[in-house]
This record gives C-alpha cells, structure tokens and sequence, in this order.
C-alpha cells in the first residue's frame, strides 16, 4: 500500500513494507519530517496508485533492507529521498537491526534535507578567503522536537575532510538525543564503580 502525506514541503508518498513494523515505519517518515521543520498539513493517508504509471512505482520499490524511498511532489516534480530508520521509534525500534555485519550508510542518505540527519550547510573555504586559518562547514542537526535548535561543525585544511567531520559529530549529537533508556544507569561516578 502507498502511503500519502502533505506537508510544507510538498507531497511525500512511501511504499509501506509488507509487514507494518518493518523499519523504516511510517512513524518513522513522520518524525524525519518534524526533525527538518517541515509542517505537517495532512495525516498519512492510503493512496491511490492506479494514478501512477509503473516507472513510477519501480522508484518506490525497496532497495535496501535498511532504507525507504520517499518520493516528494513539489510544483510539478519529483524528488526521490531516502528513508532510514528513527532510533527507538516505538513501532519499528524492536525490529531494527543496529549491530551486525552491515555496511555503512551513504553520507548523502545522513545529510538529505528532508529526511537525513543534517542539512543547510554553511562552508568557508580557506582557498577562496585567504583570510581564513582552515575550511570549516556548519550543519543544522535535525533534532526530535523541532523548536530545539543545534548545529554541528567541522574545521579541516580541505572543504572536503571538513564536511566528514562536520557529519560525524552530527551523527554523534543526534545520536545522544534518542538514548537507549534501557541501558542508562542514573548514579554518580562513585557509586558506579570501575567498569
């Protein structure tokens, strides 16, 4: 079943798994969207995919066991954006499979505006500004209430080794916004002991 959702950022649809708690969720693409800002003008809704030809659905098809296509309609075009998983999202969250023998998330699935970890990017580049002592790149974190604001950011002699440490510390900043209750212990140092 294709499911459909308006927002301020157009039309979103996703293809839901076969099995309702299959990750990425539903519950999944509605938080992504919260995190980035976007206003949420409708809820999900079944959609109708006898209006869509069948090059159309091919770019819905699940890929990647990890990730969801989401295709976004804005003025007349289509956008195709990746779904990944909510940590701890309470419907897929058990399902998840965090640890194992995977590989690696794309950098571009992490920094999508619209359902990535971090987006709007502000870059010095030293070459371009002699001024300056090193490149640096600023992100926006997507965070889960989206009136908290953050950012993460890299400092490096290259644009590029900037970026990659401006996006491991906003996988690290998001990260620590969604902990695993289960495993925090509330104690101090000294009651904890030598682990």
């Amino acid at each position: 079943m294709i499911l459909r959702i308006r927002t301020s950022a157009g039309t979103c649809l996703l293809q839901q798994a076969e099995k309702p708690d299959h990750p990425p969720c539903p519950e999944c693409l509605l938080s992504r969207l919260k995190e980035a800002g976007f206003a949420l003008l409708s809820s999900l809704e079944p959609y109708d995919d006898g209006r869509l030809g069948p090059e159309f659905l091919r770019n819905l098809q699940r890929e990647d066991d990890r990730a969801a296509p989401v295709i976004r309609l804005y003025r007349d075009e289509a956008h195709v954006h990746s779904l990944l998983p909510v940590p701890g999202c309470p419907t897929c969250g058990p399902n998840q499979k965090m640890r194992g023998a995977h590989p690696p998330y794309r950098a571009g699935l992490l920094k999508d505006p619209l359902l990535g970890m971090t987006s709007q990017f502000e870059v010095e580049d030293m070459v371009r500004d002699e001024r300056l002592l090193c490149c640096s790149v600023r992100g926006r974190i997507h965070m889960p209430d989206p009136d908290d604001v953050d950012f993460s950011y890299g400092l490096d002699t290259t644009v590029e080794s900037a970026r990659e440490a401006q996006l491991g510390e906003a996988v690290e900043r998001y990260c620590a916004t969604r902990p695993d209750h289960g495993r925090l212990v509330a104690a101090s140092i000294a009651r904890l002991g030598p682990r």
